[in-house]
């Protein structure tokens, strides 16, 4: 259970963002670090079980019949990316509480960045491949949320974020499923337990090239490496949680999670070793080009990832261990460094080491952090750093034949020009003269959040023995099997190749520091034909010119363009059906009673009324009497909850169709004869192609097995005697959640697009008389209640007789419309869209979460009340049946008030009489406090607005 608290505990603490942020401002970045550090304990009680051997694990059942569950377990890679995401999150919440402005949005950032890290504790907790994918794509979310801030100049590097990520995420769906189609369970444990099937399957190839695709486009892998530098216009704190510690670390941990299976595969290993060379190769290089110091660390986290990547390509036990070990010291320096470059942008009003220099004279504390920090990552004794690139050569050397030695040469050079950029760091910042006057040392507040990680890299580089259990139990839970017994030291003796390598290493970085002016020079001269960022717009840019030309057709006024696609699609299907599923050879069912040929001939007519009409009120009127046809013939043949689906959805068209009519005139513009003739074709042959395709496909086959067990079956299963209500809540309630979702979305988009205080035109009609609404307020008062009513035992009496929420909203719905329709376009419909949609959809939720106790997602649970001989059956099928009839109901209320929305009042009225808010200044000031702090953090702090700022140097040095 406190693998579920420590999300609970992540969860709430968004939930309370607001509510902190209001009490304590900004400060409230501690409140919610001592959430992170809670949640961060409840993980740590079970370490001594997973240095056991024992992972701890916890599970609830959701969809049985697909092995579909809420798995959480804790093993020892789990643990350390637990430590990384939750650990350097509560150091970013407190440095948030001294970097941001008092007037910045606090409660957005607080609650985003607490998301964030519910969803990757939830994706490294995740013992379930679907779980694993939803917290995974959670991320995603977060980091275009978090990336976009609240300005435009965000926008488009975000988009650029969420449209590789998420294709990332598409592709381990995709292996999701596969995995699931070899080993037939969605358990991360179980599935890894069959990796020897999984390796002998001919889907390990497509496996391993999604996981790969998924893991590259979310660590940041050339050729998908662009997004990261371009997303540093985001906040330093975000980019410091986000691009540092958690967000790229995702893709490593599902190369390791999963690298059982692959790890000895040609394609697996060639593949991830030379991705992550290149990108450790491309990232140093460019980094090295950089001078904003935001920019270059953007870099150096790209050249570091696939230092990374190649090692989980090597595939061996100590190579997988080394990867967790680099991973764990690269988040502690990156983030020391990333807040010192935040620091540094706020002291001296400029991320530029061109126009930096001298800053240890006055910061000698943020300078010795970032010396400790830098050389860590350049991996220099006696830093953390050192011991994993050490340990890192030695897993490079392990590839067999020359190889080892081909990729040894260049990762010595990928670190000799990490030591290079390193130093770069370091001395262009504080290092020369002065030139900054008035420059002071942060507050202590301001600098502990990013001297923890600098000095626990030093102590654990100085004590790095000690880490030797927490590592080899990472990579034994990595690899399922006792694994190695790591054995890591500070000094590994003058017989080491790995130390002279790194003798190597450093002359070279001395050298390319010494001779930086000339390198400078020589790579700002480099100027190559395609970058990342122009390709990915340039293939954005054809994509939206394609949709434009596809949706041109649709961009007019006239009906028929939006009427070819329907007409066609029907005919498309009709055939297609016809042919593949339609049984010509079988006798279809006799129609031979009269009533039937009744409906028929009295539909035909009214249908060719309906087409000769002029008015746009009989037009509407005939449509409805099509469609209360169409509802007798439902009733003739015994389907008495269709016919009473129909007959309201009918009534309810109706009413909006004369709201809308009130703006109109009373009939149809001329059409010439040649448009009447190719409309009165059109419409033949579409009708003609469906009846054909209703012949032969209805009326020739017995009915399914399901459909029998159902009639059969169905009562005593769900305890109810209507077929299609059980069917709808009870079996297939799951579709039902899904629809009901799909009609929330639906009306929260009416309510968003088709705004209530934009005008309504009206034309003057000659039937407004003043009797009219007199009358119509008398029905009013008589039938509303009593369809009330009759909605109310309808959804009562669902289970057993027709009836049901949907059609009980629909009843609804028509009292609402009864009400309505006196108020005319002025006024407001009485009840509120928004709460119902929202309220049905959690109270669905809820009974969804009730059938957990009894193992699935939405199982019915059944129950009885006995008061003396009074006998009721009862069921949660009911409760989700109350969902679906407030997110239905919500539905049409926001389709009526959206198409109804009244005209202004006369201007001597309240705004508050029209159900507006009047305007407050609070609204318009948002976005200047926000364009302040996005100011303050481009480094125009301390500087005129006409200042340039690196943030402009940065996204133009995106490769």
């Amino acid at each position: 259970m406190t693998l579920l608290a420590a999300l609970v505990v992540m969860a709430t603490a968004a939930a309370l963002a607001r509510p902190f942020a209001r009490a304590l401002g900004r400060d409230a970045g501690y409140a919610m670090a001592v959430a992170f550090l809670v949640a961060l304990g409840l993980v740590l009680t079970g370490a001594p079980s997973v240095f056991a051997g024992e992972p701890v694990r916890a599970e609830w059942t959701w969809i049985p019949s697909l092995d579909v569950a809420l798995r959480l377990s804790l093993d020892g890679l789990s643990l350390l990316f637990a430590i990384v995401a939750l650990a350097v999150g509560a150091l970013i919440m407190a440095y948030c509480a001294r970097y941001l402005s008092e007037e910045y949005d606090h409660a957005r950032l607080y609650r985003l960045l607490a998301l964030f890290a519910t969803a990757m504790l939830g994706m490294v907790l995740a013992d379930d491949t679907v779980l694993l994918f939803v917290f995974f794509e959670l991320t995603t979310l977060c980091s275009f949320l978090l990336i976009g801030g609240k300005g435009l100049k965000e926008a488009r590097p975000a988009t650029r974020a969420l449209v590789i990520t998420g294709s990332g995420g598409l592709a381990l769906m995709t292996a999701v499923v596969l995995l699931w189609s070899v080993t037939g369970t969605t358990s991360v444990s179980a599935t890894l337990a069959m990796s020897a099937e999984i390796a002998a399957s001919p889907l390990a190839p497509w496996i391993a090239v999604m996981l790969m695709l998924a893991a590259m486009t979310k660590s940041a892998q050339v050729p998908f490496h662009f997004w990261l530098p371009d997303a540093m216009v985001a906040l330093t704190p975000v980019s410091a949680y986000l691009h540092a510690a958690t967000l790229v670390k995702a893709g490593i941990y599902v190369l390791m999670r999963f690298s059982p299976p692959f790890a000895d595969t040609t394609l697996w290993t060639v593949t991830l070793v030379t991705a992550g060379l290149v990108t450790t190769v491309v990232g140093a290089v460019f980094a090295l080009q950089q001078h904003d110091l935001k920019a270059l660390l953007a870099y150096s986290t790209v050249s570091q990832l696939g230092w990374i990547v190649a090692l989980v390509g090597v595939g061996t036990d100590e190579a997988l261990a080394v990867a967790g070990l680099h991973t764990f010291a690269h988040a502690l320096f990156k983030a020391t460094l990333f807040m010192l470059v935040g620091i540094i942008d706020r002291e001296a009003g400029s991320r530029d080491i061109r126009q930096l220099s001298g800053l240890y004279r006055v910061m000698p504390v943020t300078a010795t952090l970032t010396a400790i920090a830098a050389m860590s990552m350049a991996g220099l004794p006696p830093l953390l750093g050192f011991v994993s690139k050490e340990e890192s050569y030695y897993a490079f050397l392990q590839l067999p034949g020359g190889w080892g030695i081909l990729v040894g040469v260049v990762a010595v050079l990928s670190a000799a020009m990490t030591f290079g950029y390193s130093a770069r760091i370091v001395y262009g910042a504080f290092a020369g003269p002065t030139v900054q006057e008035g420059l002071y040392e942060p507050r202590p507040s301001f600098l502990l959040p990013a001297a923890l990680p600098a000095v626990t890299s030093l102590g654990l580089g100085l004590f790095v023995g000690q880490l030797n259990p927490f590592f080899t139990r990472a990579v034994q839970d990595t690899v399922r099997g006792d694994g190695t017994e790591l054995d890591l030291k500070l000094w590994p003796g003058f017989g080491s190749v790995a130390l002279w390598m790194s003798v190597v290493t450093i002359t070279l970085g001395v050298a390319l520091f010494l001779a930086r002016q000339p390198v400078d020079r020589a790579l700002q001269r480099i100027d190559l034909p395609f970058s990342g960022v122009r390709a990915y717009d340039a293939l954005y840019a054809r994509t939206l010119r394609l949709g434009d030309r596809i949706g041109r057709p649709a961009r007019t006024g006239a009906l028929a363009p939006h009427l070819a696609w329907p007409l066609l699609g029907v005919a498309a299907i009709a055939v297609v059906g016809s042919l593949v599923l339609g049984d010509l050879t079988a006798s279809p069912a006799p129609v031979t009673r009269a009533e039937d040929w009744l409906v028929v001939g009295l539909t035909g007519l009214v249908a060719i009324g309906l087409a000769a009409t002029s008015s746009r009120l009989g037009a509407i009127t005939m449509l409805g009497v099509v469609g209360f046809l169409v509802a007798v013939w439902f009733l003739l043949a015994g389907g008495v909850d269709l016919a009473l689906t129909q007959l309201l959805v009918e009534m309810l068209t109706v009413v909006v169709a004369v709201l809308v009519l009130r703006r109109l005139p009373h009939r149809f513009e001329p059409t010439t004869a040649r448009r009447r003739l190719v409309a009165g074709v059109s419409a033949g042959v579409a009708g003609l192609v469906a009846g054909l395709a209703t012949f032969s496909l209805t009326g020739r086959r017995e009915s399914s097995d399901v459909s029998r067990w159902l009639l059969a079956e169905g009562p005593d299963a769900s305890g109810g005697t209507n077929v299609v209500n059980t069917v709808l809540v009870d079996f297939r309630g799951l579709d039902t959640f899904g629809e009901i979702t799909v009609l929330a979305v639906v009306g929260i988009g009416l309510l968003a697009l088709l705004r209530r205080d934009l005008p309504a035109e009206r034309l003057p009609r000659d039937d407004d008389a003043p009797g009219d609404r007199t009358v119509l307020h008398v029905t009013t008062r008589l039938v509303v209640p009593i369809t009330l009513v009759a909605s109310v035992v309808l959804l009562y009496r669902g289970h057993n007789e027709p009836g049901g929420g949907f059609i009980a909203a629909l009843v609804g719905g028509i009292a609402v419309a009864l009400v309505q329709l006196p108020r005319g376009l002025r006024g407001r419909t009485p009840l509120r869209a928004a709460p119902l949609l929202a309220g049905g959809v959690i109270i669905a939720v809820a009974a969804g979460i009730i059938g957990m106790l009894d193992g699935s997602f939405l199982r019915p649970i059944r129950g009885s009340l006995e008061i003396g001989t009074f006998y009721q059956s009862l069921t949660t099928s009911l409760i989700f049946d109350v969902g679906v009839y407030l997110a239905v109901l919500g539905m049409i209320v926001a389709a009526i008030d959206r198409f109804s929305h009244g005209q202004p009042e006369p201007a001597a009225a309240s705004p508050l009489s029209r159900g507006h808010e009047p305007p407050t200044a609070g609204r318009s000031s948002g976005a200047g406090a926000d364009g302040a702090d996005d100011a303050a953090t481009a480094g125009a702090t301390r500087t005129t607005p006409s200042t340039p700022t690196p943030t402009t140097e940065t996204e133009g040095a995106t490769r």
